[in-house]
């Protein structure tokens, strides 16, 4: 997010109501509130690690529940009648999210098939040591069709040697085909990655 200095004094920057989530978009729709245009750029794409550090629990609803009521009450407070059916909405929303978040069982972590695409003979050493998998390739360079042929329920990224264009680009063709995914950052001694929208994601060291 960028924008000009002048322009965040002049919205009051960051609403601090916020605990937590919301306020980016309240920031946001302040400027545009206020006659300035906002550009979103999608000719881009990047590896986001969105919730590895959350867990999709109660306590995370709550939070986000509580941001969305705030922006409501903020912006679009109209008369009784009109915020009565609102509010209804949105304990609607909340208990359907609590509901899933119930019911959602967590997902397995073991991994006993990989592909490890990078070029680091060493790293994939210690992934075979530490996962102690039943099937483990080493390939610096193949082809999705291939990834899919072997049946492997997990990819290991290593970005030391492959591209963020190229990860992007293996996990838009994968995504349907149940394989989890795991990152090994440029310059990092770990793997990250998660299976589920549910659960918090892992950091292992390798």
């Amino acid at each position: 997010m960028f924008m000009k200095r002048k322009i965040y004094k002049e919205v009051g920057g960051f609403d601090e109501t916020y605990f937590m989530y919301g306020e980016d978009i309240d920031l946001s729709y302040k400027i545009h509130k206020k006659g300035y245009q906002n550009y979103y750029f999608s000719d881009t794409q990047i590896i986001h690690y969105k919730g590895e550090s959350t867990k999709k629990d109660i306590k995370y609803l709550r939070h986000f529940y509580g941001a969305i009521k705030i922006f409501y009450r903020k912006h679009f407070k109209l008369n009784k009648i009109y915020d009565t059916v609102m509010s209804l909405g949105i304990h609607f929303w909340y208990f359907m999210k609590f509901f899933k978040i119930k019911t959602t069982k967590a997902t397995d972590p073991s991994i006993t098939k990989f592909i490890y695409i990078g070029e680091n003979q060493k790293t994939f050493t210690k992934l075979k040591q530490k996962l102690n998998a039943k099937l483990a390739v080493n390939h610096t360079q193949i082809s999705i069709n291939d990834i899919k042929a072997t049946q492997v329920d997990t990819v290991f990224f290593d970005n030391n040697y492959i591209s963020n264009k190229a990860i992007i680009s293996g996990m838009h063709t994968l995504k349907d085909s149940n394989i989890s995914f795991r990152f090994i950052p440029k310059n990092c001694t770990f793997f990250i990655g998660s299976d589920s929208a549910i659960d918090r994601g892992i950091i292992e060291q390798l």
